[in-house]
């Protein structure tokens, strides 16, 4: 959705955002915030509440939302 990629990261406690898409126009965002209140402050947020809205109504058939914790991060790079 346009605009909302930006909001989440002004607000306090963003850590980061990516966005993939798959076949089949099957896309997956991931927004990452430093604690679970800062996650709590972006869902209950006035825009992002009307995005979700927007998205249900005109674009979005399914999804899934899954809050995590983050047990291990690491990565390799050649």
């Amino acid at each position: 959705m346009p605009g909302w990629p930006n909001l989440s990261a002004m607000m306090q406690g963003f850590v980061s955002y990516r966005q993939y898409s798959f076949p089949k126009c099957e896309d997956v965002a991931v927004v990452d915030f430093d604690l679970h209140e800062t996650i709590a402050v972006w869902r209950a947020h006035p825009d992002h509440s009307e995005a979700r809205r927007l998205g249900r109504e005109r674009w979005i058939t399914e999804y899934r939302i899954a809050v995590c914790d983050v047990v291990r991060d690491y990565s390799f790079k050649a």
